[in-house]
Formats: C-alpha cells, structure tokens, sequence
C-alpha cells in the first residue's frame, strides 16, 4: 500500500518504513511483530525465563542460608511432637525416658531441649483428641548426617509406640553461642 506521496506503508497506522517508528503492530526495529522470526520471540521468552528463574534461585538460597550476622551460623532448628496416646495404653514417663536416653541422645549428643506439652489434633471422624505429649526441640546443621537421625528417630517412636505420625516443624534459623 503506499500513501499519496508515493511513500510505502507498512501498516494501519501509516508509518513509513524510512521513519522505522514503533507501532502497536512493529518491534522497535519497524519490522511488524507478526514477519519477524519466531526463532527470535522464543529465544527473547527463554531469556527472560532464564532470568526470572535465577532470580528466583536466588532469593530462596538466601532463605535457607544467607543473612547471618558475624559471628553466627547457619543452622536447622526442628520440632517433633510426640503423642503418648497408643492402643492399649499411653507412653509412660519411663518409656519415654528410655526412648530419649537410646534413640535421640545418642543421635544428637551436642544438646536438646524437651518439653512435656498438652496437644490436641483432629481425627478422622472430625472430633478433636487431646493427649499429652513431648515436644523435641533440635538445632543442627543442615546436612545428610541430621536429615537421617531425624527421619530414624521419627521412624523409631513410630514403631515402637504405634504411633501414626509424629509432627515436625522444620525452620531455617541462625545460631550463635
């Protein structure tokens, strides 16, 4: 199409190709969007993909780990809730004596704190159930070596007092002495 001068229009809105002005149709080059390359828009998308991902990586590393103050580290601080409720009775204060004295001291001998608590959750026919429970309180680094002594002690208390679960919280914390 051309204008009344003789000049070539390249779209709707009466650009001319020797302006190269951007239009709601065109890049900024002036070429309309839809005769560019596809090639081009795909890899422009995988850029900002690319980019918006490692920022994304970015702001969780420093979650788990970063914004420690000197003299601090880095560390994992977990709570496990332990119900004493089982068939046929309850853990008694000796049992669970036995079970910290055998199962988690051993896995954690730098130091623990544990709390006797009143917990309550909500079973399966919507009633809520109140027991007394334990509450393990752990700080360790986070690595494999905690990971397992956590998984196994969970797994011990489990089958040893048929239990159905064992809460645990886990947190990303800072710690200094």
């Amino acid at each position: 199409m051309t204008s009344a001068s003789g000049a070539r229009l390249t779209n709707r809105w009466s650009a001319r190709v020797e302006d190269k002005v951007p239009t709601p149709n065109s890049s900024a080059r002036g070429a309309p969007l839809d005769r560019l390359p596809s090639r081009s828009l795909s890899m422009l998308n995988w850029r900002r993909l690319l980019a918006a991902c490692s920022l994304l990586l970015v702001g969780c590393s420093s979650l788990q780990h970063g914004g420690c103050a000197p003299g601090e580290q880095a560390a994992v601080s977990e709570f496990l809730y332990f119900g004493t409720d089982m068939p046929g009775g309850i853990v008694s204060s000796d049992e669970w004596a036995k079970f910290l004295s055998t199962t988690v001291t051993p896995r954690f001998p730098g130091g623990l704190t544990v709390w006797q608590a009143s917990g309550q959750w909500q079973s399966s026919d919507g009633k809520p159930t109140r027991e007394v429970s334990y509450v393990l309180s752990l700080i360790h680094p986070a690595d494999a070596q905690a990971e397992t002594a956590v998984q196994a002690i969970v797994a011990e208390y489990k089958t040893l007092f048929h239990q159905d679960a064992v809460l645990r919280v886990k947190a990303y914390a800072c710690k200094s002495l």
